[in-house]
């Protein structure tokens, strides 16, 4: 019986590994700078007090968190809902009930 051997090289998955590694910098760049985005949005938006802390609080996990963490697009999806909603705006409100119907 003849045993065959194969040689696999190791090149390839050093080549994975550094690519694995180039994309995660990437990403973490990337997320970088959409952070610093987010922030000045954060800060520019007219959130109540109690709210601005719960955005600040979940944009500083965010920052710690790796930008290929599949929770990290969840927080970046709430902090971004909450420099969208139009706080401290409000429609004046037509309280007249022939209208209403």
């Amino acid at each position: 019986m003849t045993v065959v051997r194969l040689r696999i090289p190791s090149q390839p998955m050093s080549n994975r590994q550094d690519n694995w590694i180039s994309l995660a910098r990437k990403k973490q760049e990337e997320l970088g700078d959409d952070l610093e985005e987010l922030q000045n949005k954060l800060d520019n938006s007219q959130l109540p007090t109690h709210a601005y802390n719960v955005a600040s609080k979940e944009l500083q996990r965010l920052q710690r968190m790796s930008a290929l963490s599949p929770e990290a697009g969840i927080i970046r999806s709430y902090v971004e809902l909450f420099t969208e909603l139009p706080w401290g705006k409000a429609s004046p409100e037509t309280l007249d009930v022939v209208k209403a119907r």
